[in-house]
């Protein structure tokens, strides 16, 4: 007797083979005959850069600390500094409290020494 004649294999792609021997009956999975994952499509979106971070602070509050550091040792250059990073804060909307700090303190010990060198400190140069 001569075998019947099958019907062509339809391609891997066209039928339901997961887990499925090729009797057709189910099996157990094992490491090479791990069902295979429906593909899902996917829209790309544009491209988008990674995040920076958080939002920018006060752009004058570094300026402001530095301003109030140096008005501690050096008035007139922490008054100015402390100035200018307050205006910059201000302008931006934000209080910038250690540069007014900075320019009170700066000013503070600008009028000091002024009065100190003076009534101290001339006096001692004249008698010379």
């Amino acid at each position: 007797m001569a075998p019947e004649p099958r019907e062509p294999r339809a391609r891997k792609d066209d039928e339901d083979t997961r887990g499925r021997s090729a009797g057709g009956s189910w099996h157990r999975y094992h490491a090479y005959s791990l069902p295979q994952l429906e593909e899902k499509e996917y829209v790309m979106s544009a491209y988008q850069p990674p995040p920076t971070g958080p939002p920018a602070q006060d752009p004058g509050r570094t300026m402001g600390i530095v301003g109030l550091i140096l008005a501690i040792f050096c008035s007139l250059i922490g008054l100015i500094v402390s100035a200018i990073a307050y205006n910059t804060s201000k302008k931006a909307g934000y209080q910038n409290n250690f540069a007014l700090a900075g320019i009170i303190v700066g000013a503070v010990s600008l009028v000091l020494g002024v009065v100190i060198n003076f009534t101290v400190g001339f006096p001692f140069m004249n008698r010379g």
